[in-house]
């Protein structure tokens, strides 16, 4: 997939109508393969920025590279809801080209808009966690529910990166925080710099990087703190199930 990305033609492409970053589609055909990818070329930074509704946001950077880091910070810690996305440059200029979801039913924009309620499982539930945990991480300041895709699998995927990793030492809040899977706060746990700077150097600055380790101890440090104020099942999903222990007569 990641060479596919990388080196099959593109044979036609569209501009996307929707979101703030002029993403195309693009079709991609080689080797009998035929398969469809978005194309981010936006690479943006100003010392101040104010956006419509009044906010002001110092160092601002909206840029195709954090889709890249995305995907690769995400496969770090075991994060699979997150499209494969290489750097690729595209008529003269460096982009994010990025895998196209297949099947997608819908986005959560138009589930809630619709009233479709999701299936009563954990596995829904576990991967909304996922995404507040990600999102708090990387301090993705551009998450809405139209770039959160779901497909008739009640598999969710997200998209459209390029306003993460912000440099605040601080979460957005700790509100969406809820519960966390054992595998992925283990996964937090063995982060190290050396890691997100062997698998996204190239699209990330040192201070990006140190940013996110900062954002990852806050998040690690408030759910050991769930724990001891409320135990390990009402805080981490995927533990093994308890046996209840009977007395055999």
């Amino acid at each position: 997939m990641e060479r596919f990305l990388k080196t099959a033609p593109i044979v036609s492409s569209t501009l996307l109508g929707e979101g703030s970053t002029g993403a195309g589609k693009a079709s991609l055909s080689d080797a009998g393969l035929t398969h469809d990818a978005q194309v981010q070329c936006v690479d943006v930074y100003k010392p101040v920025w104010k956006g419509a509704e009044g906010t002001v946001e110092k160092n601002f950077r909206d840029s195709w590279k954090f889709n890249v880091a995305a995907y690769r910070v995400g496969r770090l810690i075991g994060i699979k809801n997150i499209p494969m996305s290489v750097e690729r440059n595209v008529d003269g200029k460096l982009c994010s080209v990025t895998w196209w979801v297949d099947n997608i039913w819908m986005d959560e924009a138009k589930r809630r808009e619709k009233n479709i309620k999701p299936p009563a499982s954990d596995g829904w539930v576990n991967q909304l966690n996922a995404v507040r945990v990600f999102d708090q991480m990387i301090y993705n300041t551009d998450r809405n529910q139209g770039n959160l895709l779901i497909t008739p699998e009640w598999k969710l995927w997200m998209i459209d990166h390029t306003r993460g990793f912000r440099l605040t030492r601080a979460l957005m809040t700790v509100e969406p925080l809820r519960r966390i899977d054992a595998q992925l706060l283990q996964a937090l746990r063995n982060l190290k710099a050396a890691d997100i700077k062997r698998e996204a150097g190239p699209w990330l600055r040192a201070e990006e990087i140190s940013s996110v380790l900062f954002r990852r101890d806050l998040i690690v440090r408030f759910f050991e703190s769930e724990i001891r104020a409320k135990g390990d099942e009402a805080t981490i999903t995927g533990l093994p199930r308890k046996t209840p222990s009977i007395n055999v007569p």
